[in-house]
């Protein structure tokens, strides 16, 4: 089976620059693929995703640009939802101070080990704000 998603790095993208060009077909795709140790499919994606669906030539720092930034939203966005997870829990813990961590797991949607390191935070940010 796979050894797991590995994420294309700023060197392959230079490979594919320095190697794809508009047209390729099947075969040359396969050889760009095997250079790379990557799967075809994963080569023609990352291609068509940055030249417009093959009608631009590929740019290797424009694609890992575009990357870093999608990368990025992602993080802020998952930030943005721990941070609201953070202050329902807090809203929880005030509604009823003596609600268990499971409780709290089974009404935000998420394990109570999650709860535990929310409240962690919680009383972190307590403490800094004490001091």
């Amino acid at each position: 089976m796979g050894g797991g998603y590995k994420r294309m790095s700023f060197q392959e993208r230079l490979v594919i620059e320095k190697l794809y060009k508009n047209n390729m077909n099947l075969s040359e795709m396969n050889a760009l693929a095997g250079i790379l140790n990557r799967n075809r499919v994963t080569v023609y994606r990352e291609i068509m995703k940055n030249t417009n669906n093959g009608m631009e030539l590929y740019d290797a720092r424009k694609a890992q640009k575009r990357f870093l930034e999608e990368q990025n939203k992602r993080v802020q966005i998952k930030k943005e939802k721990r941070n609201k997870n953070v202050q329902r829990v807090e809203e929880l813990l005030v509604l009823s101070p003596t609600i268990k961590q499971k409780e709290i797991a089974e009404i935000i949607g998420c394990s109570r080990s999650t709860v535990a390191n929310y409240m962690k935070q919680i009383r972190l940010k307590e403490e800094e704000e004490k001091a």
